[in-house]
């Protein structure tokens, strides 16, 4: 390549042939170039016309022209490309927000009246990838549904919705949120008698004088008041609108642990109304304790757990609890079954046959002991990152889907284009150069560990593809990382689009580094249109208000962390009434005729512009 051309290669091209890989853009011209500011030169650049000049009709060309003399250029530092931000509106839906909210730098207004605010979750993103924009807005409520915030005269704040109207229910504080959303605010009369403006659920389960609380309170939204516990801790009361639905996460689920009760839900949740009163059900089952020990690690739904008390069910399976030595390490060991022992005779504890809890109709509570250990596999499962994760464990001689029944499912994550699939970071991939050399590398050369999205860093993706994991086959004793692998959605820079004509209004764009610059700016350029001029073209530099034509935008070129340079972009017009089909350039050219002949003088093909569409027309005589 030439010094003035660059090689660069799309992180987001992965997966294509490796000659589609690759792409190549002119790069700027090393110095500040102007427009021709010659007669010649500029007539021949006006006309298209670079290959015949006639001295005799400058004069004519000069009326046409106006001399942009003088030459200087001003650059600046372009921004590097960033994540995504996750942007999402609050309406207040016929009510207002009062006040200000309480991080200025993350929520603004959107009107001067106070009725929506715009939430930004734009979390910074370094040279790794850390940090990614998640769209998870923790504050949603316990800051920007506070009743002293969100106001509407004569009602109640009800929680946030995606409809503006009734139906649905009030969107998690918890859940990621795409970029775009406008969530509106839902309000409920204010009654004096607060229980007839929602839903109550009762956590007392049998007759009055005898009731046990068989499922934990919950405060989910913080100082907000859509979801509010009893001062006595036995009911929890929702706020919900008419027409609305109660959410899942706004539901009592937990089990209290150790009152022999095994918290089975609520009567009519989802059919509940304002003023509503829901009863707890409960089955009576086993108190299994789990004592404390250092002999070996408790795990539950791939999470380590201190042991201590759970309510099961008689008959229930007790293979989502999981006995452990040597966790994280080898020598990794799985307990193959388990012993009961009832108050402190530990010395005589009686086999559970199997993994289901069967065990005597007089038993009410029981202790729990591991037995007979076994080499074992232990699957470490990362979803978000290579550092946050879960430990499932296998015998060492089963496959994960013999044991689980299943694979991993598919996961899903805000700011990523589509998850990928498992991968073992450890595993190995070969493959061989363009000379023949044989290479190998791992998956993890693959990944960005820190958010476990594709990165191309070290150019594997230029190469070969990462292996995906396999469910069936068996690992053996020992430790086995499964990362999830997201393609990452495209990063963008931002750029302020000044046109270059007197009182022109600047725009912000963002422009994505996985489509050409063109096709972005095309789709946005009704913002900057000027009657009676076509755009000729997008500039990085500018010199007494004209464009310096050495530094024009490649539009079938993409952004990277540097191109194009800075982070201004100048539109430069050219006036319908000279390009046009009519227009006065279009009849200078209309008199010309460019002549190609050989070595010996035959003419062997005319340019002229023979259907007067102002454009030249190469046809031979």
């Amino acid at each position: 390549f030439s010094p003035a051309m660059e090689r660069r290669t799309d992180g987001n091209d992965r997966g294509k042939p490796k000659d589609a890989r690759t792409t190549t853009r002119q790069a700027p011209l090393p110095n500040s170039m102007p427009l021709p500011v010659s007669l010649e030169e500029r007539f021949q650049n006006m006309t298209g016309n670079t290959k015949v000049w006639r001295a005799p009709l400058a004069g004519l060309a000069s009326v046409a022209m106006i001399a942009t003399m003088g030459v200087a250029a001003s650059t600046a530092n372009a921004a590097p490309l960033q994540t995504p931000d996750v942007q999402v509106t609050l309406d207040a839906n016929g009510g207002k927000f009062v006040g200000s909210p309480s991080d200025p730098s993350v929520a603004q207004f959107v009107d001067t009246a106070k009725t929506k605010l715009q939430l930004t979750d734009s979390k910074q993103t370094d040279a790794q990838g850390v940090n990614y924009a998640d769209g998870v807005f923790e504050h949603l409520y316990d800051w920007y549904g506070l009743d002293s915030f969100v106001q509407d005269s004569g009602y109640v704040f009800t929680g946030w919705y995606t409809s503006p109207d009734a139906g649905g229910s009030a969107v998690d504080p918890s859940s990621a949120l795409q970029d775009g959303t406008t969530l509106y605010a839902h309000w409920a009369v204010d009654y004096t008698d607060e229980s007839e403006e929602g839903v109550t659920f009762n956590l007392l389960y049998g007759q009055e004088g005898h009731t046990t609380k068989v499922v934990k309170e919950i405060d989910p939204d913080g100082a907000a008041k859509v979801v509010n516990t009893s001062y006595d801790g036995n009911t929890v009361y929702v706020r919900l609108a008419d027409g609305d639905q109660v959410a899942d996460w706004q539901v009592p689920s937990e089990d209290v642990p150790g009152d022999g009760f095994v918290f089975g839900g609520f009567d009519g949740v989802s059919s509940a109304k304002r003023g509503t009163k829901l009863g707890v059900k409960a089955d009576k089952g086993v108190i299994v304790n789990f004592p404390a020990t250092s002999r070996y690690q408790y795990y539950k739904d791939g999470e380590n757990i201190s042991g201590g008390k759970f309510d099961v069910l008689r008959g229930a399976s007790l293979t989502p609890y999981q006995a452990v030595t040597g966790a994280g390490t080898s020598s990794v060991q799985l307990a193959a079954g388990w012993q009961y022992y009832v108050g402190n005779d530990r010395t005589h504890p009686t086999a559970i046959e199997g993994s289901t809890l069967n065990i005597p109709a007089g038993l009410s509570e029981i202790w729990l002991l591991a037995y007979n250990f076994q080499p074992a596999t232990q699957y470490n499962v990362s979803v978000s990152d290579a550092y946050n994760k879960k430990s499932y464990f296998t015998p060492s001689t089963s496959t994960f889907e013999e044991a689980y029944g299943k694979t991993l499912e598919d996961v899903t994550r805000v700011n990523t284009k589509a998850f990928e699939g498992w991968y073992d970071p450890e595993a190995t991939v070969t493959y061989y150069d363009a000379a023949g050399n044989q290479h190998t590398i791992k998956n993890s050369e693959f990944f960005n560990s820190y958010n476990l999205t594709a990165s191309n860093v070290t150019g594997a993706w230029d190469n070969a593809d990462p292996v995906k994991f396999d469910f069936s086959v068996a690992y053996g004793q020992g430790q086995v990382n499964v990362w999830a692998l997201f393609d990452a959605a495209a990063r963008y820079r931002a750029f302020t689009v000044k046109p270059l004509y007197d009182q022109a209004k600047s725009v912000t764009v963002k422009l994505y580094e996985d489509k050409t610059i063109g096709e972005q700016l095309k789709a946005a350029e009704s913002q900057w249109e000027r009657s009676g001029y076509s755009i000729e073209g997008y500039y990085t530099r500018i010199q007494n208000g004209k464009a310096l034509a050495g530094f024009k935008v490649d539009l079938d070129s993409k952004v990277d962390d540097t191109h194009p340079e800075g982070d201004t972009l100048y539109v430069n017009y050219t006036a319908d009434s000279k390009y046009g089909k009519y227009g006065l350039l279009y009849n200078l050219k209309r008199g010309y005729s460019y002549v190609k002949k050989s070595h010996h003088g035959k003419v062997t093909s005319v340019d002229v512009d023979k259907d007067n569409d102002g454009k030249w027309d190469v046809y031979s005589p």
